[in-house]
């Protein structure tokens, strides 16, 4: 059986909140300094049919030895409930590029 994907659950129409995430590195699975970093886009797709829906900067959070970017979520990104793949790409200052593991994101339908 292959790796179980981690998981991010969010709610259809919600907006304005921030999505967190911690960047490390794949080796020694600790948080990688940021300091270096040009940007960080935070990247989802459709699980069947492959399509990118959301190809979006994240923001850097101080001190960036911890890591951490986060995203808001805008008003129209996440209104159809469905489960799909993220991803996040740095691109270094010197122009090197690397991409996290994907993860599952499940956008879960309104209560009401």
């Amino acid at each position: 059986m292959g790796e179980q994907l981690k998981t991010i659950k969010v709610t259809a129409n919600d907006k304005l909140y921030d999505i967190t995430f911690t960047v490390k590195d794949p080796l020694t699975r600790l948080p990688i300094n940021l300091e270096d970093v040009d940007n960080i886009k935070f990247q989802v797709a459709d699980m069947i049919e492959n399509e990118n829906i959301l190809n979006a900067e994240c923001s850097i959070i101080l001190p960036t030895a911890n890591g951490r970017c986060k995203y808001t979520v805008q008003e129209e990104d996440f209104t159809v409930e469905n489960n799909y793949y993220g991803m996040l790409q740095i691109t270094y200052e010197s122009g090197k590029i690397i991409s996290t593991k994907k993860f599952k994101l499940e956008v879960k339908p309104e209560l009401g």
